[in-house]
């Protein structure tokens, strides 16, 4: 067998160990649930003076977070490792650490109705405490519209 035989054949075997190490690792990796979206916000304690408005609005991009209460600033967040969600099981639970506030953020995942968790308790701390029941605005809406029955029904000749 020449060499050039035997570099293509470490080659290939080389290529396909790669393929394989890439596979198993991508294979445990996963991504966050969605919570992106606007949230209506039921205060359960006294909110913070500069958080207190009764909408959140969150914007995520992988494990990064920015969070909006009502019109105030944006508090940009972090999520913390060891967090649970729907390839776990049918329970939420995560943590966002930030400069000046932490979020921990637990829900129900409902089953396959919609992908998107239409509510969860949320609990702030930092300069403040403050614990809230957060409503997905539109989750009703998507809810009922994939449960009702259909439209009518059509027959094809």
């Amino acid at each position: 067998m020449s060499r050039a035989y035997v570099v293509y054949f470490l080659m290939f075997a080389a290529f396909i160990g790669g393929m394989w190490f890439i596979i198993t690792l991508g294979g445990a990796m996963k991504a966050p649930d969605d919570l992106s979206g606007d949230w209506k916000i039921a205060w359960y304690t006294a909110p913070p003076p500069e958080l207190n408005a009764g909408s959140m609005r969150i914007e995520q991009s992988g494990r990064f977070f920015t969070v909006r209460f009502g019109d105030g600033k944006p508090i940009g967040m972090t999520l913390a490792s060891g967090w649970r969600g729907a390839k776990d099981g049918r329970k939420l639970r995560m943590h966002l650490d930030g400069a000046a506030w932490k979020m921990d953020i637990a829900a129900d995942i409902p089953l396959r109705e919609t992908w998107h968790v239409p509510e969860a308790s949320i609990a702030l701390s930092g300069p403040y405490t403050a614990s809230a029941t957060a409503t997905r605005i539109g989750a009703q809406t998507a809810r009922s519209a994939s449960s009702s029955p259909p439209a009518g029904v059509a027959n094809a000749r």
